[in-house]
């Protein structure tokens, strides 16, 4: 079905026009906007829907398209240099087919931010 997962990686990036892109390394997944918080707010939207989305439909697209190596090297690289982020975590509501003590779920999101 599909790989388990418990840690959502976020990786920032500004790019030449000045714009924050934030990408969730676990399912390329990209927003963008003027700032670090308004970028993550987006992203934890996108990644929160293509989650619950699966979840529902349990579609064949399922939750395994992660992101290219070349960005995985960047926020490991990122990470060496300091460049983590505080962790948050996004909380994931979970259909009632699915048998479960709580009708949601939490996923830490563990970021980084390119130098």
């Amino acid at each position: 079905m599909f790989n388990k997962f418990r840690l959502l990686h976020y990786f920032f990036s500004v790019n030449a026009r000045g714009k924050t892109i934030a990408r969730c390394l676990n399912f390329d997944i990209v927003a963008s906007a003027d700032d670090m918080t308004e970028a993550e707010l987006r992203l934890d939207a996108l990644v929160r829907f293509h989650i619950e989305s699966f979840l529902k439909s349990n579609g064949l697209t399922g939750l395994n398209n992660q992101a290219p190596k070349k960005f995985w090297a960047e926020y490991t690289e990122s990470l060496r240099h300091g460049g983590a982020l505080p962790s948050s975590t996004l909380r994931i509501c979970v259909p009632e087919v699915v048998p479960m003590e709580k009708p949601y779920g939490d996923l830490e999101v563990l970021a980084a931010k390119a130098a």
